[in-house]
């Protein structure tokens, strides 16, 4: 924040912008700054939720087929008693 205050302080200086606009500038600057990181922190969390979730995806498939399985045999056995 401190190096795009001075950028927007010279940039305020060679267009000859009021205080007021620079402010505005300053705060709309600090804003979209501010948005930018939010979005990339959560972007960060969202790929370590992914990673989470394919190694649960991962241990969880062979449990799938085990119980489809044992469903299976649970039918058979019945109907063959």
């Amino acid at each position: 924040m401190r190096e795009l205050k001075t950028i927007l302080r010279k940039k305020a200086k060679e267009r000859g912008w009021e205080r007021d606009k620079l402010h505005r500038r300053l705060k709309a600057a600090n804003q979209m700054l501010k948005t930018y990181l939010d979005t990339a922190r959560n972007a960060a969390q969202f790929q370590a939720y992914e990673r989470m979730f394919s190694l649960w995806h991962v241990l969880h498939v062979p449990f799938v087929f085990m119980l489809v399985i044992s469903g299976v045999v649970h039918v058979i056995a019945v109907h063959m008693y």
